[in-house]
């Protein structure tokens, strides 16, 4: 959901481990229908616009300290601007606040944070544009291509600066870089990794859920560098307020750790990793797991208020380490402005 670094200890401090562990809902398990059940379902229309304030908060602590706390803000528009029988085609549109998450990722390679800003402010990534079901599930973004070149002119800046500023670590460097611009040339990647308020906008649209039962189900989240899924445990809860039409959704998913460890092993075998750090991994205990809270206008398929939220608690040597990563998607009312 969020991409930030992950300080562990000194060695690891090398390598971004938050990364690894990417939101991407692939639920398919929803079909039923009877007068217990509530379909999420997009009644758009061409023209329809809505303004959302989207905060995004990281915290980091160890040994139950505070150690690190950044935030970014910015406003979003969402706009339909075409429908037919089969798709809605969205256009998102927002100040050039999001590409600074990509400070926060690059922020392990190095900490030169005024360089990463006077790159950022060259770019002019200001809209996207994506595809819908009828439903109004979301299906993909349109002009990946033109994000992901603009990302790529980042990184060879960023790559650039480095190689003068510190040439006899640039063969590191690059070594490190590669798995992103790996990602960040996919399409996947681009959708996952830069904009998964998306996912989360549109996460419930397009399924039937029996609001009476708390819902059971595994989970996979991809391994956008090629390894396999990380697998999860999740339950799901609901109430519904029919005056106002809001349907409230409460998420829990616990990742399987197993799988978290052969996320990270994967990367830093890509990245030329040392094997002490690899062998670190073995006696790491790792606790991942993700709440979500969905406020929704069923009735319209718009949401009111979602806050998605990712939690680390890392143990070595007796040691805990702990960051939480957390959005908040908010629609601003006129009396708001």
């Amino acid at each position: 959901m969020f991409v930030h670094s992950y300080v562990i200890n000194q060695k690891f401090m090398k390598y971004n481990l938050t990364l690894l562990f990417l939101l991407m809902f692939s639920l398919t398990l929803f079909s039923q229908s009877d007068s217990t059940k509530i379909a999420f379902v997009a009644y758009w229309s061409v023209g329809d616009s809505y303004d959302y304030k989207i905060t995004k908060v990281r915290k980091v602590w160890q040994k139950e300290i505070l150690t690190k706390q950044d935030s970014t803000q910015y406003i979003a528009n969402f706009k339909v601007i075409d429908s037919t029988e089969n798709d809605y085609t969205i256009q998102w549109t927002f100040k050039n606040e999001v590409v600074r998450d990509i400070q926060n990722q690059l922020e392990w390679v190095t900490e030169d944070r005024e360089m990463i800003n006077s790159i950022l402010s060259k770019s002019d990534i200001t809209e996207v544009l994506y595809k819908t079901t009828e439903f109004g599930e979301f299906v993909e973004i349109l002009n990946w291509q033109e994000l992901s070149e603009t990302l790529a002119q980042l990184l060879d800046e960023i790559m650039k600066v480095y190689q003068k500023r510190i040439p006899d670590k640039i063969d590191e460097f690059q070594n490190a870089m590669t798995p992103f611009l790996d990602v960040f040339s996919s399409k996947e990647g681009i959708e996952e990794l830069i904009l998964p308020e998306l996912r989360y906008f549109h996460f419930p649209l397009g399924y039937e859920f029996d609001i009476t039962e708390i819902i059971e189900y595994d989970q996979e989240i991809p391994d956008l560098f090629g390894g396999h899924a990380v697998k999860g445990k999740g339950v799901m809860s609901f109430k519904v307020d029919y005056d106002f039409g809001l349907c409230t959704i409460q998420e829990e998913v616990v990742i399987d750790e197993n799988d978290a460890k052969n996320v990270i092993w994967n990367f830093l075998n890509q990245v030329n990793a040392e094997e002490e750090v690899k062998q670190e991994i073995e006696n790491t205990v790792l606790d991942v797991r993700d709440f979500n809270y969905y406020e929704y206008y069923f009735d319209y398929g718009l949401p009111h208020v979602i806050y998605g939220g990712r939690n680390f608690l890392v143990s070595i040597d007796d040691v805990d380490f702990q960051e939480t990563e957390e959005l908040y998607i908010e629609l601003i009312y006129e009396d708001d402005e």
